[in-house]
């Protein structure tokens, strides 16, 4: 019993590590081009959800999988922007349609909420005061 214990807490350990970001801790971008946005998505940690890796689209051009507790960033082009969660579990992809400035960082989260009873996901623009204290904690999910 304790042998099949053992074993499915290994199995388990290494199917999300296999899901969880493992490039370099997070790092700001130093010296952005100054014509165009800076748009760092990120996932915080969670333990609901850590297996699934969603895919990332701006303006319907896929970027690649977002990994529990990881980063992405980009340099998007100024103006009104859909970005895009694609997550096979769920049938329609959440989305915002930030209005992006040239010169500015823009932190957008994508995170599991809890309501009474329920557990959802969600995508936001974080002010970077908040976001910075989140997105430290993760690492580039190349």
């Amino acid at each position: 019993m304790m042998k099949a214990v053992i074993l499915v807490l290994a199995g388990s350990f290494v199917f999300m590590t296999g899901c969880t970001a493992n490039g370099p801790a997070f790092s700001p971008v130093e010296n952005p081009d100054a014509n165009k946005a800076v748009v760092y998505i990120y996932r915080p940690f969670n333990i609901v959800g850590a297996g699934e890796t969603p895919d990332v689209y701006i303006d319907e051009v896929k970027y690649g999988p977002l990994k529990n507790n990881g980063y992405l960033v980009y340099f998007v082009e100024p103006g009104k922007r859909m970005i895009a969660n694609k997550d096979p579990h769920v049938p329609e992809p959440m989305a915002i349609y930030p209005d992006l400035e040239a010169g500015k960082e823009y932190y957008i989260r994508r995170a599991y909420v809890s309501n009474i009873g329920s557990i959802g996901i969600q995508i936001a623009v974080i002010p970077k005061e908040y976001a910075i204290q989140e997105i430290k904690l993760t690492k580039k999910a190349d």
